[in-house]
């Protein structure tokens, strides 16, 4: 069950994406407003989805059977994987629309905010994991904070950005446009399936782990990765500088 939290790096499934790769079209285009149209878009379709998914999720979530699912053994703590299926749902659709705010972030060639934001989730992932195995907390609990803690920082940058300093493009009702609303998912759909594809390749590992040998040591895999994930910040960041500087070598070619 631990192996879950490995597909949500794509956590709005493609949903802003469309946003990301459009950023400069909409910079120069003709219209001052088709920015904040564009964010304004995007962000209601992803919130829209994210709802939907949720409530589908508890409208259906009766029908599945767990125990077949996940290929769990009779003396397995069903509850509590109930429990953690419910609230890692929860977190991650909940938190699905505001990642929209990274997407964007690398569209206006400014991913080195994404990247601190991913070593402010690392740390934080860490924090939780060491308080969680000290206070002997169920493995379960695991998935729940580390979507949790994403979906947290997320939240952060998204109002950082959009309420702070880039109070012009954040996401209104007043902009509200039905023509770039369609055009928004039209451009973003076409990710979504290369989306769910990329989740199925990440999440194979932690699973082959979880199989031939235990949940115990997909939690130690699950911690190494956030210790390491913080220890190539250095290379992380320095990438992230140059991304600019490539795309715009490629764009004026």
């Amino acid at each position: 069950m631990i192996s879950v939290p490995s597909v949500v790096n794509f956590i709005d499934l493609g949903m802003s994406l469309g946003l990301m790769n459009n950023v400069s079209n909409y910079i120069t285009d003709t219209d001052p407003l088709k920015l904040r149209k564009a964010t304004t878009a995007t962000f209601l379709i992803s919130s829209i989805i994210s709802i939907s998914l949720l409530l589908l999720f508890f409208l259906a979530f009766s029908f599945f059977d767990i125990k077949g699912i996940f290929g769990l053994t009779d003396h397995a703590d069903f509850k509590g994987i109930n429990l953690m299926i419910g609230l890692f749902a929860i977190a991650y659709l909940i938190g699905a629309p505001f990642n929209m705010v990274n997407n964007f972030l690398i569209g206006n060639q400014q991913a080195y905010f994404v990247e601190i934001g991913k070593t402010a989730y690392s740390i934080l992932q860490l924090l939780l994991f060491l308080i969680a195995i000290h206070f002997k907390w169920s493995p379960y609990i695991f998935s729940v904070l580390y979507i949790l803690s994403i979906s947290l920082i997320n939240l952060v940058i998204f109002f950082i950005v959009f309420f702070f300093l880039r109070k012009d493009i954040s996401p209104s009702r007043r902009y509200i446009d039905t023509n770039e609303i369609r055009l928004v998912f039209k451009n973003s759909m076409k990710y979504f399936v290369l989306q769910l594809m990329t989740i199925l390749f990440l999440s194979i590992d932690p699973m082959l782990i979880g199989k031939f040998l235990s949940t115990d040591s997909v939690t130690k895999y699950s911690i190494m990765f956030r210790v390491a994930s913080i220890l190539t910040l250095p290379v992380v960041m320095y990438s992230s500088q140059i991304l600019p500087l490539i795309n715009d070598a490629i764009s004026t070619k």
